[in-house]
């Protein structure tokens, strides 16, 4: 019977404390829409290279640099919400 008690214990604790640990796990992925706004700092509907690079850490300024102009596909050294958006959906079917 003890053990039976044991083992009761023993899956209610792991039942509790599963859902704590999943949660931390999942990272809520934030949409297009609003990874633009954060990034786009000036607030004026594009998106610099400076805005870009801003909140990198300086080992991935570079390929960040060269991500960002792959991204410019106009070339106008800015990123529109819809190249912005074209890029983001490029590399999500790229990493499937």
């Amino acid at each position: 019977m003890r053990k039976v008690m044991i083992w009761a214990m023993i899956l209610a604790i792991a039942l509790a404390v599963h859902p704590v640990l999943a949660a931390k796990k999942k990272k809520p992925k934030r949409n297009p829409a609003a990874r633009f706004a954060a990034m786009d700092v000036n607030k004026d509907g594009q998106i610099s290279s400076e805005e870009f690079l801003a909140r990198k850490q300086p080992e991935q300024k570079e390929a960040a640099a060269k991500r960002f102009a792959k991204f410019d596909t106009d070339k106008n050294g800015l990123l529109s919400r819809e190249e912005f958006a074209a890029a983001l959906a490029a590399r999500k079917n790229k990493n499937r």
